[in-house]
């Protein structure tokens, strides 16, 4: 996805796993508190003061209680998701995107910066159809029966029979 990317999980470099993932999420949100630390006190308080604590679900509330800095690492996650489902689109075009994990608890916090990112970043966009972006009604277990193992930049890998 990100060519020269950060390192991936799975061994790789610049996976859309990297960028759009609860961890990311939390990544997202550490470096907006040491950069910008007068705008970072309801995460602050949530963490108790230490930023290594800093986790998914503090991040989640401070940005459904409007805090700017949970809102700007939602809108991270959601520029990297909108981006990612426009290079699917660009190859299979799909009608329906079902996102689920945990960030999309959430709901339009995340998913509105997804479908705007989506629509800026897909190619053809005033032209061609877009496919529909929603929450997954399973939530979080969403994925858990089914790993999102296409996310990962592994064209050349021989198929492993998943």
């Amino acid at each position: 996805m990100v060519p020269d990317g950060d390192h991936c999980g799975c061994g790789l470099r610049g996976c859309a796993e990297r960028y759009t993932s609860g961890t990311s999420l939390e990544n997202f949100a550490k470096s907006a508190v040491r950069r910008r630390p007068q705008d970072a006190k309801r995460l602050m308080e949530l963490c108790g003061g230490d930023i290594s604590k800093l986790e998914g679900p503090m991040v989640s509330q401070a940005a459904q209680e409007g805090d700017v800095l949970g809102l700007y690492a939602f809108g991270k996650i959601g520029e990297w998701l909108g981006r990612t489902m426009a290079a699917v689109s660009a190859v299979l075009d799909p009608d329906l995107f079902v996102i689920g994990g945990g960030v999309v608890a959430v709901g339009d916090i995340l998913l509105e910066p997804a479908r705007y990112n989506y629509q800026r970043f897909l190619e053809g966009s005033a032209y061609r159809g877009h496919a529909k972006i929603v929450a997954a009604t399973a939530g979080q277990d969403a994925g858990s029966s089914v790993p999102p193992t296409w996310l990962c930049a592994d064209d050349a890998a021989p198929a492993t029979g998943r």
